[in-house]
């Protein structure tokens, strides 16, 4: 999807995805927090822009990326590639 943007970690097990949405990483983070996914902007991790961080170690991810997946199919991105 256009939506998102990866770039994959070159010195960890940490990534920070950039999010392509209309709105920006704020509104979309609080939109899967209120859903109860563990998603944060990278600015809390002083990662400027539009990244993000998803928590992986959960034991319901698998439900938790069925509601990322649910929620990113009714948004479009703010430009193509």
């Amino acid at each position: 999807t256009d939506l998102f943007r990866w770039i994959g970690p070159q010195a960890s097990s940490v990534a920070f995805p950039e999010w392509r949405g209309r709105e920006g990483v704020g509104p979309f983070c609080q939109a899967l927090i209120n859903r109860e996914v563990l998603i944060v902007p990278g600015s809390l991790f002083g990662y400027a822009g539009n990244h993000f961080r998803l928590g992986l170690g959960r034991k319901n991810f698998p439900q938790a990326l069925a509601i990322l997946e649910e929620y990113v199919q009714g948004v479009r991105p703010v430009s193509p590639g």
